[in-house]
């Protein structure tokens, strides 16, 4: 049974006074209690109350803070890095490969489009090969006996020779080295 059923069946004309006002408190009680849940509501919603009226609040638009992006824009971010290491056979840290896949893009290719084709890997070929012969070239100072190793002090130093007439900048190191060398050691050696 509710509420109103009792205060229905208790209602006499000796008590018709009291009932009303009961009845008026709850009513009261009762639109206070649903306008405190409809301003909830709205609030939920997003509505602020502006001047009596309920008016819909200015969303502002919120950017994610973090986003993973290369880190200039020229730069490839890491999963370009991880396709063209692994599929194009491209090495990353290599900055004629690096140039190379750029031309192939620049030109309208995608990268998708460099896996077969065969002109770019051609070109990729290229590179590396050159670089692998660079480094296979010994340098100067292995004795490699080439025309770099008679042009060094170092080797007319080893013979006891003076550099030839036709070098003088040689000539004047050679002497100054010579100098440096004979200067540095001790003349009261036990």
């Amino acid at each position: 049974m509710s509420k109103l059923d009792e205060v229905i069946d208790s209602l006499t004309n000796e008590n018709v006074e009291e009932v009303k006002e009961q009845l008026i408190s709850e009513a009261t009680a009762l639109n206070e209690n649903n306008s405190q849940l409809y301003t909830r509501a709205k609030k939920a919603e997003g509505f602020e109350k502006k001047d009596g009226k309920w008016v819909k609040k200015e969303v502002k638009e919120v950017k994610p803070k973090t986003e993973i992006k290369a880190e200039t824009p020229g730069e490839f971010d890491y999963g370009e890095k991880t396709f063209i290491s692994n599929l194009l056979g491209a090495k990353i840290n290599d900055p004629d490969q690096v140039a190379l896949v750029r031309d192939y893009l620049a030109s309208g290719k995608k990268l998708d489009d460099l896996i077969d084709n065969k002109h770019f890997k051609n070109d990729l070929k290229d590179i590396q090969d050159n670089k692998a012969a660079k480094e296979a070239i010994p340098d100067g100072s292995r004795g490699s006996g080439g025309t770099s190793a008679k042009d060094s002090v170092e080797y007319y130093l080893s013979k006891g020779e003076m550099p030839p007439e036709d070098k003088p900048a040689l000539r004047r190191q050679y002497v100054n080295e010579k100098y440096n060398r004979e200067k540095d050691v001790s003349h009261f050696a036990k």
